[in-house]
């Protein structure tokens, strides 16, 4: 018993020494994420310096190389409504941010068993924070786990997503959800319709179809998918049956092309 004991208190004395001080290093690696400024600053150097290298090496980049701050109302409405039904949460920007404790336990599980928690709102914003840390480069141990919870109580809402948005990787200098709609369908993303952006909205996560629809790839399983986004689009209110059904009566944008 005596043993059992001490060992307990070996266990402890352990932790309690050495927790902290794997901590400290994780947090002496990473880069200063103090402000959204400081994240911006990280993903414009990154993201810029993509696109001039892919637009050096003579292959066609439909976006603009600048990186501009992101904000939510760049977006038309249909298509951040798909994104976050996509996600598995419609009712994203109707929550608040998880409470500390169940974000903690969110935090640890990830560190220790790989497993986010519970799904819902809470875990988008688990996700995209997740999507932002990995376009800094960061990735894996405990270094990843500090960084999504500092993006994630740096940024409102509406701000996770729009970043998100804005740096996903489509394609070699390809990045942003701008510079996909540009390098796929030759048209700002604020001119298309609401059939084409449940098309484009394949290429985001979860799908991640983007390959697929720049070849117009099994193009009836995309047709399938594109509608389905749209029935649960209306089914969760975020838009009206009768334009849910006229986007569906529509055919393939990338068979347009």
């Amino acid at each position: 018993m005596k043993r059992l004991l001490l060992a307990a208190i070996m266990l402890v004395v352990s932790a309690v020494i050495i927790v902290p001080v794997w901590w400290a290093m994780a947090v002496s690696s990473l880069p200063t994420l103090d402000s959204e400024f400081d994240l911006e600053r990280f993903l414009r150097d990154r993201i810029e310096g993509e696109r001039a290298n892919w637009s050096a090496a003579g292959r066609r980049d439909k976006g603009a190389i600048t990186f501009r701050s992101p904000e939510l109302s760049r977006y038309p409405k249909d298509m951040v409504g798909l994104y976050i039904s996509n996600s598995g949460c419609p009712t994203f920007f109707q929550t608040p941010h998880e409470k500390s404790l169940p974000w903690l336990w969110r935090l640890v599980r990830y560190q220790l068993f790989k497993s986010e928690g519970p799904q819902g709102n809470e875990d988008c914003e688990f996700q995209f924070a997740r999507h932002l840390v990995w376009s800094i480069r960061i990735r894996g141990g405990l270094r990843e786990t500090i960084a999504i919870s500092r993006i994630r109580n740096l940024l409102p809402k509406g701000k996770l997503v729009a970043y998100d948005l804005a740096t996903t990787e489509f394609d070699q200098g390809v990045i942003g959800l701008e510079s996909a709609a540009e390098t796929l369908y030759q048209r700002k993303l604020e001119t298309l319709k609401l059939d084409e952006l449940a098309e484009l909205s394949l290429a985001l996560p979860p799908s991640n179809a983007y390959d697929q629809l720049k070849l117009c790839a099994n193009a009836s399983e995309l047709r399938q998918a594109r509608d389905a986004a749209l029935v649960e689009m209306s089914n969760q209110s975020l838009i009206p049956v009768d334009r849910a059904k006229q986007a569906q009566a529509q055919p393939l944008a990338c068979m347009k092309i």
